[in-house]
């Protein structure tokens, strides 16, 4: 089901965390259990050379402190092989995951727009706007993955609990930290009430 340019992940807000074991950026492995223990933001994108993600990746790395300061670790997994992952992880404050298998998009049910249907129902002239000017600023990279993948947002909490899922409606959009924020923010205030 999509409203408002949001579609309904397969995870969802209550339920366990799938397990899926990914390359860490810089080598080891990321796992739900490594994410336990404090809140965690697992993001999903398409790929290292998509320009929508370069500039989603890019306001992570503005607003990390933010996250970090809330003792939430941020989790960004993208298609690219894990040689590339490996190449790109020192340019960033946050663990950088490759799955270029998609094990973990399909565990969390985080589908691609196959016949970019959602995307042309949901994208506004200033969205589609917006990614252009993306495009433009960011360049194209290499293209590594599925470019009609949607970008998906979770938020765990220490337990490895998803208290936040959004699978977006369009290939365009992307996270917004305020969203991601108040998420993480909300996590804690349901744990520090009696």
């Amino acid at each position: 089901m999509v409203t408002a340019g949001v579609a309904e992940a397969a995870v969802r807000a209550g339920e366990r965390a799938p397990d899926f074991t990914l390359h860490r950026g810089g080598g080891g492995e990321v796992t739900p259990a490594s994410l336990r223990g404090r809140p965690a933001v697992l993001l999903f994108s398409r790929y290292l050379g998509c320009p929508m993600c370069r500039a989603s990746m890019a306001s992570l790395r503005a607003e990390h402190e933010r996250f970090a300061a809330r003792g939430a670790t941020v989790v960004v997994v993208v298609q690219s092989s894990p040689e590339r992952v490996d190449e790109a992880a020192p340019a960033f404050p946050f663990v950088l995951a490759a799955d270029p298998e998609r094990a973990a998009y399909q565990a969390y049910g985080v589908t691609p727009d196959r016949l970019l249907g959602t995307t042309l129902r949901t994208m506004t002239v200033g969205g589609a706007l917006s990614a252009l000017g993306k495009v433009l600023r960011h360049g194209h990279g290499a293209f590594e993955g599925d470019e009609l993948q949607r970008p998906a947002e979770f938020v765990l909490d220490e337990n490895g609990v998803v208290v936040h899922a959004r699978l977006f409606g369009a290939v365009a959009d992307g996270f917004d930290v305020e969203t991601l924020l108040r998420a993480v923010d909300a996590r804690a205030a349901r744990q520090a009430a009696p």
